[in-house]
């Protein structure tokens, strides 16, 4: 009997020693047992302190197959997407090859991927949030198609902005506590197109609201074109922030008359951007418009160049002391995924002095859903707008943006800017919501603070809210 039993135990362990080793199964014992021999010895002792653990690597290289499968599906799926989505744009481009772009970056080039968590497992995120849209209506499709015509060759639109804040925030959103229309802004476009030889075009934008007077050309003498001309009533004014032709030749285009900054990320026009509310180094930093003529040199696809004479800062077909400078810049892409921007003014600015300002913006799609944006500015004039005797800013900012959908994204901005001496920074977070392709609201929660604000001799030379929660959401109906 005892031999018997020695004998199964010995079976045992030899059927043990083979299943280890020919049919690539594997079990852990203690340190010393490295080597096969030492292995066969702690099989073959009766009182080895011993752990074996087996694992079928069979299985284990069965989940490695679905998992490459999945991956493979998964990037199958990403490829579809992408496709798809070049085909939507190659249709919207083509749909817009006459009329331009019109109205202000449209942030769906940003976020607008058509890729996200639906399909990819989340599918209990879609729904309302996450069901791709439709393209917008257009008033210019609408004329287009009740004149039987493939396409407008002139682009006739605009949006309305309609905003609620708790708090002001010295910037832009102003008025708290009632629903404001922002912006009443119509524009008509003819884009100049010299990738066939000359061409002609030009652009003017209208706009109402308690926006207008924050982009009128406060930098020229009161009267003149639309700067207390005597169509403003309380908050509510009008603004014609751009009336310019445009002559454009092969890769050489021209703009000439009153027209937007090149400098900074964010822009005046609601449809440019992500958040409601605005940086302030876009408000304190930065010119909104200028008169002049400025050109664009398209070296090739990545590069570009700008360049020419403005008559200063915020006029409107008018110079206020002498105004002259310098506005150009360039652009190129560094790698794919990447754009780096450098705008500069420089001279005569009118009504801030004379001097020079300097705006970066590096912008990074990091993922399809992802995007990166940080930039700053750096200004110095001989003017003492802020009431010293100079004025000297600098600032730094970045932007997460993350899309969920075609519907939903997501995302943070943070800012820190010096003025004369004096920190500020503050911190928003926020998200866009369409639930219609021509409609996107825009809650967002903002805090700025000013640690020179406090203490026993505060400086806020912005005079703005500081140590403030703001509340505030817009939603954005473009036609």
């Amino acid at each position: 009997m005892e031999g018997t039993n020695l004998m199964r135990k010995l079976s045992r362990k030899v059927c043990l020693l083979l299943a280890g080793t020919g049919l690539g199964w594997a079990w852990e014992s203690p340190a010393n047992a490295a080597s096969l021999v030492d292995r066969a010895d702690i099989v073959f002792a009766d009182n080895a302190d011993m752990s074996v653990e087996l694992v079928d690597y069979q299985k284990k290289l069965e989940r490695q197959q679905m998992r490459a499968c999945k991956e493979a599906e998964r990037e199958q799926n990403r490829i579809a997407r992408e496709y798809a989505r070049a085909q939507k744009r190659a249709c919207r481009d083509a749909n817009k090859a006459c009329r331009g772009g019109g109205g202000g970056m449209d942030w769906g080039g940003w976020y607008d991927t058509g890729a996200g968590w639906c399909g990819d497992g989340y599918d209990s995120m879609c729904g309302m949030f996450g069901d791709p849209l439709d393209d917008p209506w257009t008033l210019s499709g609408a004329i287009a198609d009740a004149m039987c015509l493939d396409e407008p060759c002139i682009d006739v639109g605009g949006w309305f902005q309609f905003g609620y804040t708790n708090k002001s925030d010295g910037v832009f959103n102003t008025v708290p506590h009632a629903l404001n229309l922002h912006q009443a802004w119509f524009y008509v476009e003819s884009a100049a197109d010299g990738s066939e030889g000359f061409d002609v075009g030009g652009r003017i934008d209208v706009v109402y609201g308690i926006d207008a007077q924050n982009t009128q050309a406060f930098g020229n003498r009161p009267g003149r074109w639309d700067f207390e001309n005597g169509y403003d009533h309380g908050e509510y004014g009008w603004a014609i922030p751009q009336a310019y032709g445009e002559l454009a030749y092969d890769a050489f285009s021209v703009k000439i008359g009153h027209f937007y900054t090149l400098q900074g990320f964010e822009v005046v026009g609601a449809t440019g951007n992500f958040f409601y509310s605005h940086l302030l180094t876009m408000n304190f930093m930065e010119p909104f418009t200028h008169t002049g003529a400025v050109g664009t040199y398209q070296i090739d696809d990545d590069t570009a160049l700008y360049g020419g004479w403005v008559a200063g800062w915020d006029t409107g077909f008018d110079r206020l002391n002498g105004g002259s400078a310098f506005h150009g810049g360039f652009s190129f892409s560094p790698m794919e995924n990447m754009s780096f921007i450098y705008t500069t003014t420089a001279g005569n600015f009118g009504w801030s002095g004379e001097g020079y300002a300097q705006s970066i913006v590096v912008t990074t799609q990091l993922t399809d859903e992802l995007t990166s944006v940080i930039g700053g500015d750096l200004i110095h004039t001989n003017e003492g707008v802020l009431g010293g005797t100079t004025f000297h800013g600098i600032s730094m900012y970045n932007f997460l943006l993350y899309s969920i959908s075609d519907r939903t994204a997501v995302g943070m901005r943070n800012e820190w800017a010096k003025f004369d001496g004096t920190s500020y920074q503050v911190l928003t977070v926020g998200l866009n919501y369409k639930p219609m392709a021509n409609m996107v609201i825009r809650p967002e929660y903002r805090y700025q603070w000013c640690p020179g604000a406090e203490g026993a001799t505060p400086k806020n030379p912005l005079g703005i809210p500081v140590d403030e929660s703001i509340l505030g959401i817009d939603a954005i109906i473009t036609f």
